[in-house]
């Protein structure tokens, strides 16, 4: 059986481990996170583009799907070290804990998803200076209920 690491347990993430484990492999997916769903999750975006779906019913099955026994999930973590051997490569995978283990797999996909980018550090933005001018992570605190959060 072809064993392939996933390394992010964002949407693009999870997209891959699932369709991997649905044609037979097995996936080991890593993530940085104490949680999966990357920054949707973190940030509980309402809605994801571009169906305007809500975020829950994209993100949480997903992460369902990692419930299967073709999937080894490693949170709180970071591939340290890769090393190619033969076809396939070996990985070293640490968590906060200082525990490591070496994950042996045939092909790894990286999707190390994204932070939003703080607005605050280009000025001639014009965030937190001019009034209404909003950037997303502001935009998903108003769809969500959350706009009284909203401090600059």
């Amino acid at each position: 059986m072809k064993r392939v690491m996933v390394i992010g347990g964002g949407p693009a993430g999870l997209s891959a481990t699932k369709e991997l484990s649905s044609l037979g492999m097995e996936v080991v997916l890593v993530e940085k996170d104490p949680q999966l769903g990357g920054t949707p999750k973190k940030l509980h975006y309402s809605l994801l583009f571009p169906e305007l779906r809500p975020a829950s019913q994209v993100i949480d099955p997903l992460v369902k799907a990692t419930e299967n026994g073709n999937v080894k999930v490693h949170l709180n973590s970071i591939v340290e070290q890769a090393i190619q051997t033969g076809n396939g490569f070996e990985l070293k995978v640490s968590d906060r804990k200082g525990n490591s283990q070496v994950e042996k797999v045939d092909a790894v996909i990286a999707a190390s998803g994204f932070e939003h980018f703080d607005s605050r550090r280009k000025y001639e933005y014009g965030y937190g200076i001019i009034p209404n001018i909003y950037q997303i992570s502001d935009i998903e605190k108003m769809l969500s209920g959350q706009a009284s959060d909203l401090h600059r």
